[in-house]
């Protein structure tokens, strides 16, 4: 997972959906600026008021990649550290993320009416996939797309 660049593709890849683009886009905003405070302190430690005005000081990402290279040499593996840590905190804790879709979540569907997710999994593609439960019908629809094209959307408590 690319903490710097996160994108709806991959929270979809590790289980996470929610029914708007608008809870996705703030739910990534969430995550990235987190990982960014954890990445700046991880490399900020240790170091001087000085040498941390010079990263400031610096105006280009080459600049930057010579401190970074200078002052914090092993930074790619703090990186990679970090980011398996919040991949791990993100699968640990999804079904507690508020918002988020998940088996039992009460959806609505236009021509249906109300259902309720009774089973996620991904197809043989890796595609997630949901079945719901309208009634006595039984329907299968992949996640994110059914919310993003309208046909479902997450029912208010």
């Amino acid at each position: 997972m690319n903490l710097y660049h996160l994108s709806e593709s991959e929270l979809v890849r590790f289980g996470i959906f929610f029914g708007t683009i608008h809870e996705t886009d703030a739910f990534i905003n969430i995550i990235t600026d987190e990982f960014s405070v954890r990445v700046g302190m991880s490399v900020a430690k240790g170091r001087t008021k000085d040498e941390m005005q010079m990263f400031k000081s610096a105006k280009t990402k080459e600049e930057q990649k010579a401190w970074l290279d200078q002052y914090c040499p092993d930074y790619k593996q703090k990186v990679c550290t970090i980011e398996k840590e919040m991949e791990q905190e993100l699968l640990k804790f999804k079904k507690s993320i508020p918002g988020v879709i998940k088996e039992g979540s009460l959806i609505i569907h236009r021509a249906l009416g109300d259902g309720k997710i009774i089973k996620m999994e991904n197809d043989q593609s890796g595609k997630a996939k949901a079945i719901l439960l309208f009634g006595e019908t039984e329907k299968t629809y992949t996640l994110p797309d059914a919310f993003r094209e309208g046909r479902l959307e997450v029912k208010s408590a």
